[in-house]
């Protein structure tokens, strides 16, 4: 459904069901917690260089995380 890519060149996903999967370094796909609806990718130079919108609604849209 939607997908970002980090600084190291590594894929986020997240599917149609809100799961949230990241590609490590060895090629295996990681499934974090929670729920999201899209994905962006920043710069490792943020102390957060992925952010998620998530399922859950929040006043005027979704929480990001």
């Amino acid at each position: 459904m939607r997908i970002a890519v980090a600084d190291d060149g590594l894929p986020w996903v997240i599917q149609n069901n809100g799961r949230i999967w990241e590609r490590n370094q060895n090629n295996f796909w990681i499934q974090k917690p929670g729920c999201g609806t899209d994905i962006g990718a920043g710069s490792s130079d943020s102390p957060w260089s992925v952010y998620v919108t998530g399922c859950s609604p929040a006043v005027n849209g979704h929480f990001i995380f």
